[in-house]
């Protein structure tokens, strides 16, 4: 059986999918608003010419599309997202720093070099976002010809400030290559809390950085099957789903 994304789990991350658009600060409703959003609007405005050519004339803002492109990476359309994505970066340069979604999903497209580039850029930003800076980490280490230990020797100095502890954890452990920090984290979070997600979540891809598979496995699935994956509407919970399918996990690793 595959880690239940199709079921329970991805309905309550899609209905609340809404609050984390909102809190990104965009608007899929906009996209949706297009004459081009049905077939039937597409018809009317284009005839036989049909949805492209209605869009090419109604084409979505950036932001339309960056919320367009997170309610489908929520329902596992990660192709369709990442091109929405894409194309918001594209259209919007003001937009191109804040687009922690497009680099989560150049990461699941294995495009290893843009994912970096697009997490350094976010925290030129906004230096406070430890998160963007372990995913740039991630992502460097998934570079061709990169490894865990090369990144390491890459990483910034974090100089923000980080309230959440199991990112602190997270980021000593791959400041350190020791996964100690985390493990303490997990065993002192509670069961079935955000806190025990993210530090299941960090386990998980700080292993897949370092090639270790099992634990990786292991990992993601325990994040993916969690109550906070299903019922949160974090879209890092749809994210844990998404990874959990994508690489071919289990609901019983």
């Amino acid at each position: 059986a595959r880690v239940a994304a199709g079921t329970g789990g991805r309905r309550a991350a899609l209905t609340a999918a809404g609050a984390a658009v909102a809190a990104a600060g965009v608007d899929a409703r906009e996209a949706r608003k297009s004459p081009c959003a049905t077939p039937a609007g597409a018809l009317e405005v284009q005839g036989a010419a049909g949805p492209a050519a209605c869009a090419a004339l109604f084409p979505p803002s950036g932001r339309a599309l960056v919320g367009r492109g997170m309610e489908r990476f929520v329902r596992g359309d990660l192709g369709s997202a990442m091109a929405d994505f894409d194309a918001a970066y594209e259209m919007d340069e003001q937009l191109r720093p804040l687009l922690w979604q497009r680099g989560l999903s150049l990461y699941y497209a294995d495009r290893f070099d843009e994912a970096q580039a697009q997490f350094l850029l976010d925290t030129s930003r906004n230096p406070n976002d430890l998160e963007e800076l372990l995913w740039a980490f991630v992502s460097d280490a998934r570079r061709p010809g990169s490894s865990a230990a090369a990144a390491r020797g890459r990483l910034p100095t974090f100089r923000g400030r980080e309230r959440r502890a199991p990112l602190r954890a997270a980021w000593e452990a791959a400041r350190t290559g020791a996964p100690e920090a985390l493990e303490q984290a997990l065993a002192g979070a509670e069961d079935g809390s955000g806190a025990q997600f993210y530090c299941l979540l960090y386990t998980g891809l700080l292993a897949e950085a370092d090639g270790d598979a099992v634990r990786a496995r292991e990992y993601i699935s325990r994040a993916a099957r969690s109550p906070y994956a299903a019922r949160s509407g974090d879209y890092m919970g749809a994210l844990a789903i998404n990874h959990a399918q994508l690489r071919g996990f289990d609901a019983g690793a």
